[in-house]
Parts: C-alpha cells; structure tokens; sequence
C-alpha cells in the first residue's frame, strides 16, 4: 500500500504543467487504476481516500492540479473505485456527480474529457443507482442537451452516451426516473429536435423494464406523452421533416406503452388525447398517432376504433379544399403549408381506416359504419388539393386512398349491397370535368376490382357502359388506363371484356 501513497503524490502534485510532467501523471494514474481494479474492495479504507485524493485533484477551486491530458484517467480512477467500493463511496457521491457533470458541460475541451464523465456516471448508475435521485434530472438534462449532442459527434461518445441513456431505466426506480424527465422535458423541448429524441430513447427504455409497474406511473407517462406530442403545435419554426421525425420517435414509444396497458386502460386515454387534439396541429399530430398504433395493435385496434369514426368523417369533411371552396382546415398556417398539412392528414386518415378495414371481421364495418364511410371517402377523388401540384394529388390517392377504398371493398363484400354500391360511386367519379380526377377515379376502381377477384362477375353489367364511354377519353392517360383496367377484370373474371365494349 506504500506504493499508493507514491502513486498519489506524483497524480495530484502541481508541477509545471509541461508534457513530462504529464506524461509521468498519466502513468501513475494508469497503475493506480490496476491496483484499484484489484485490490480496492479488499483495502476500502485506503481507497476512499484515494478517490477523495483524486477528486480534489481534478476538482479544486483553484484549479485542478493535474496536467490536462490525465484529468481523463483521473476521472477512470474513480470510476473503478465506485465499482469497487459501492456503497461505500456514497457520502462522496455529490462530488463525484457534480464533477463528471462538471466536465461534459466543457466538453468542448476535449472529447477524452467527456468520455471518462460519461464511463464515471454510467458506472455511478449501475452501481449506486439508488443513491442518485437528486441527480438524475441534471444527468438527463446534459445527455439530452443539443450542445454535448453535436460535441459528442464521435462514435465512441455516442456509443456512450447511449449506454448511460440505457442504463438509467435499469437501475434507477421507475418513479424516480419518470420523475426527472418530468423535471427535464421543459428544457429538452426548448432545445430541438436531437434532444427530444435523445429524451425518447430514454423513456422508450424505461416502458419496456416496466412490468406490473404499468398502471401505478400511467398517469404520468400519459402526461409526459402529452406535453412531447405538444412539439409540432409549439414549434411551428422546425420543418415538416424534423417535426415528422420527433413524432414517430414519440409515437413509437408510445405504442410501446399502449400494449403493455389493459383496454379498460387504453380507452380513457385515447378519450383522453381525443379532447386534447381540438386545434389544427394537435389534430395532425393525434391522427399521426393513432395511425401508428393501429400498425402496432392490428386487429386489437379495432376495440378502440369506434371512438374516431364520428371524428374521422368530419375530417374528411374539413379536409375537402374543394368542396369547401378553399376554406383550409389548417388556417393557422401559410397557405402552401396548410396544404401540405391537409394532405399529411389525410394521409393518416386513411392508412387508419385502411388498418381497420383489413383486420375487421364484421365488428367494425356493420352496414350503418359502412354508409357512414363510405361516401366521404369517395368524394375524396375530387379533392384535388392544389391546382399547383397535381403529383401531391396523385401520390395521395394512388399510395394512400386506392388500398383504403379496396380494402373497404373486401371488408363490406358479406354485404354485396354495400359494395356495389360503393362500385356506383366510384363509377360516377370517372365522369368528373378533371381529367386527373378522371384517371384516379379509374385507378381506385381497377385496385379494388383487383382486390375483389371473382366477385367482379357480379358488378360487371354496371362497369362496362363506363369503361365503353371511357375508351373515347379526350385524356390519353385515361384511356390507356381503361386497357390497364380491363386487362385487370379479364385477369380476375377469367371471361374477355372486349366483347362487351
């Protein structure tokens, strides 16, 4: 142990700062980490006081007495002295904490700096994770900052700082921890988009160790839910991009809570997020949600659908620019933003209903659900969106309206009622003026056809008059596509159309 008293002096001696003088710190501290690593749980007394040693060192208000280069393995020092000593080291655990917070808010001095305070924290948490509570906020809060994400832009501090945001959900209690991102969401949603994410992982990680834990924090996850999908309402300043990126991180981990949660748990909740989104951003960022539950839940969704289809339809409405003569449901914003946030809307409407659709197996889409659908919907092809970009039209309705409206062909053909009916409709929207309309109204016609295989034979008498009319299209593109459509009948009917016409 004599050894370690030399050791100690030649680390935490002030000398002339010059590169011997450091390199000799930087080999004291080295072996001083060996023998630590073996002997410091037999010899605890020594060692305590070792660390407190070094924390002096590289902590001293005057300065640290330290060559620059070895505060980095000063730091790995007491980070092995907490694996080895633990409990005993938590009367100087203030100090430790405070230090390693110390050196990440200067990480712009050097990265080594950062990643020993990140190794000393990941060590503190994993092994004193009880002993930190007061901490947990100001170590969340650092991690997530935007100023040590773009200094930590190596990939061994990345790697690091993940594992730290890992670690905190295994150890640390799960009130603590929900407790301090509580604390710290304020200040990461200030910060932007990088630290909200950062923020998600966290919290991802946490609902996935919560077990029968789920129902005791429900209330405040659904709180930290509901301030995080706040981000689009509240910073109308970031992109379509960076705020569509934070809301499927957000998304995802909610859905990560949403299967862990109990129907009679689920519903009030999603009644809950159903009266919050009552302006036009909320409303975007709910739908984008509820979308992504849906892929998530499946068939299970369908227990909680019937609570949106009163919304849905009078979205459909709203959304409709032409119907409603330009009036934008999205008013708030400049124009070419309200329409491209009409289309998102959209978007998310239908790739919902079209979730519903495919997993129902008559409990969702009974005929009185199916009227109600059916024709807003439809009307749909008519919403051309903007004059100014028709491919914005186009990818909606070949991408996002053509599989909904087959899939609700294939849910409602038990009533063969409901979907010659449905066929009717969308037969009378290839007589729109828009050529545009036109040939995406056929397109939706020959997907579902498609999707209804030999049932086609039933309807077929009704399609031919307008296919015929079709042939004679002042549009090209339309009449190439009527040969694409009849190609697609003939293909599932097995009998020649070109007779007929």
């Amino acid at each position: 142990m004599e050894h370690v008293s030399v050791l100690i002096n030649k680390c935490t001696r002030g000398g002339g700062g010059g590169e011997k003088e450091g390199a000799i710190q930087q080999s004291a501290l080295l072996c001083l980490r060996q023998i630590i690593n073996r002997i410091g749980t037999s010899h605890s007394h020594k060692f305590i006081s070792v660390t407190r040693s070094l924390l002096d060192a590289i902590g001293t208000k005057t300065g640290p007495v330290l060559h620059s280069s070895a505060t980095s393995n000063a730091l790995l020092c007491i980070s092995e002295s907490c694996a080895s000593l633990t409990v005993r080291l938590i009367p100087l655990l203030p100090t430790i904490l405070s230090t390693a917070l110390k050196y990440i808010e200067q990480s712009d001095k050097s990265s080594g700096l950062v990643l020993s305070s990140l190794i000393l924290i990941r060590t503190v948490i994993q092994t004193l994770p009880r002993f930190i509570s007061s901490f947990v906020p100001s170590i969340i809060k650092k991690i997530c900052s935007s100023d040590f994400l773009e200094v930590a832009g190596k990939e061994d501090l990345l790697t690091e700082a993940t594992l730290v945001r890992e670690s905190l959900p295994v150890g640390v209690p799960s009130s603590v921890l929900l407790s301090a991102i509580t604390e710290a969401l304020p200040l990461v949603m200030k910060d932007g988009k990088s630290s909200v994410i950062a923020l998600v992982n966290i919290l991802r990680t946490c609902i996935g160790s919560l077990t029968k834990k789920v129902d005791v924090n429900q209330p405040v996850l659904i709180d930290i839910f509901t301030a995080l999908l706040e981000y689009r309402s509240n910073y109308e300043h970031e992109t379509e991009s960076d705020v569509s990126e934070v809301e499927t991180e957000v998304n995802q981990s909610f859905t990560d809570l949403v299967v862990k949660l109990s129907e009679a748990s689920f519903k009030p909740t999603l009644n809950k997020l159903l009266v919050w989104a009552d302006s036009g951003d909320k409303i975007l960022t709910f739908y984008h949600l509820i979308r992504d539950v849906a892929k998530k839940l499946k068939v299970l969704f369908l227990l909680f659908a019937d609570q949106l289809v009163d919304s849905i339809v009078s979205l459909l409405s709203s959304c409709h620019l032409v119907n409603n003569k330009g009036l934008l449901p999205f008013s708030d914003s400049s124009y070419a933003s309200s329409i491209i946030k009409t289309n998102l809307c959209l978007q998310f409407l239908f790739d919902t209903l079209q979730i519903c659709f495919l997993h129902d197996k008559g409990s969702f889409l009974n005929k009185e659900r199916s009227q109600q659908l059916m024709e807003p919907l439809v009307e749909q092809i008519t919403n051309t969106l903007s004059s100014e970009d028709n491919e914005l039209y186009l990818t909606l309705m070949r991408s996002h309206l053509s599989p909904c409206i087959a899939q609700l062909a294939v849910a409602a053909s038990s009533g063969e009622t409901q979907w010659k009916k449905l066929n009717q409709q969308l037969l009378m929207k290839t007589r729109e003026s828009k050529p545009m309309v036109r040939l995406c109204a056929l397109q939706i016609a020959g997907s579902m056809y498609s999707k209804l295989g030999s049932e086609v034979n039933v309807i077929l008498p009704e399609i031919i008059p307008f296919l015929s009319e079709l042939m004679e299209d002042e549009c090209e593109d339309v009449e190439r596509e009527v040969q694409e459509t009849i190609k697609s009948i003939e293909a599932v009917t097995g009998e020649s159309v070109q007779q007929y016409l």
